[in-house]
């Protein structure tokens, strides 16, 4: 009994080759390839910039409760790490928007979503900058 193969479409071929020909122009199998090679990996990468924003998000806290512990100097250290941490997700996620850019000019991937995502994340790493800066602003070395 020979084996049944089917298309991602529903459509089910007898061999190999008559699935290979139909997949050539099949828009349903080129639009889940195109996600699978392409749209997956840039929503891996968000995800793993929305994890590095919250690891910023803690940086924060700790600098807010070494301040409210009186401790200015370890405070202006996590303000610092919240820094680095921030200037590294920052050059990732512009990476992240220039490959999505890419992607989006391929006909069968939607990237609605993941632009949306991006955006959302690029505001909330501009907060944090702000926050960064005031921070900054404060922690400066006063001259009498």
């Amino acid at each position: 009994m020979a084996t049944q193969r089917s298309c991602i479409c529903g459509q089910r071929f007898s061999s190999e080759g008559e699935q290979a020909l139909h997949q050539r122009n099949c828009e349903a199998f080129k639009r889940d390839t195109a996600r699978t090679q392409l749209v997956l990996p840039l929503e891996t990468e968000l995800d793993r910039l929305a994890k590095e924003a919250e690891a910023i998000a803690s940086d924060f806290a700790s600098a807010f409760d070494r301040l409210i512990d009186g401790n200015t100097s370890e405070s202006a250290y996590h303000v610092q790490v919240a820094q680095e941490h921030l200037d590294g997700a920052t050059m990732r996620l512009r990476e992240l928007a220039d490959k999505t850019i890419a992607v989006a000019k391929n006909r069968y991937v939607i990237v609605d979503r993941l632009r949306r995502e991006i955006t959302e994340l690029v505001e909330r790493l501009q907060r944090y900058e702000a926050t960064i800066k005031k921070a900054k602003t404060y922690f400066r070395p006063r001259h009498a």
